[in-house]
C-alpha cells in the first residue's frame, strides 16, 4: 500500500480520521505555504503574485476533499510534490491554481529552500 491508498482508498475508521483531521491542516498548509512563497518571490527580485495568491486561498476554502481534486491534493502535498498547471482535470480550479504558482518563473535555490522546509515539516507531522 501506498501513501494514496490511504488518502483515498482506505475506509479504516482510524484512518478515515485521520484523513478528515488531514482535510484542516491542508487549507492552513497551503495558506502559510503561499504566504511563504510570496515572501521568498519578494526576496528573489521577483514580480509579485498577490492577485494569484488571493486566488488560491479562495480556491482551497471551497476544495470538497470527497473528490478527484482532494484526493489529488492531499495525495501530491503529502508526496511534497509540486505539480504544473496542466496537471489539473476539468473543475479542478485549487490544483491549477497551485499549479501555475508552482510553474512560475523559478527562484535561485537559496529562495527555495524555505519552501520546502517548511513543506517537508508539515509533509512529516501529518505522515506521523
Amino acid at each position: 500500500m501506498d501513501i494514496f491508498h490511504f488518502v483515498s482508498e482506505c475506509s479504516d475508521a482510524t484512518i478515515d480520521h485521520w484523513r478528515r483531521s488531514l482535510e484542516q491542516e491542508c487549507r492552513a498548509f497551503v495558506t502559510s505555504l503561499i504566504v511563504i512563497m510570496a515572501h521568498e518571490r519578494d526576496r528573489a527580485g521577483r514580480e509579485p503574485e498577490h492577485f494569484l495568491f488571493r486566488r488560491i486561498r479562495r480556491a482551497m476554502s471551497t476544495v470538497e476533499f470527497n473528490s478527484t481534486e482532494g484526493d489529488f491534493l492531499l495525495h501530491r502535498l503529502l508526496l511534497a510534490q509540486p505539480w504544473p498547471e496542466r496537471a489539473a482535470g476539468v473543475g479542478m480550479r485549487a490544483t491549477r491554481l497551485l499549479g501555475r504558482a508552482f510553474d512560475l518563473p523559478g527562484i535561485y535555490h537559496r529562495f527555495e529552500r524555505p519552501i520546502l522546509d517548511a513543506w517537508c515539516r508539515w509533509n512529516a507531522a501529518c505522515s506521523s
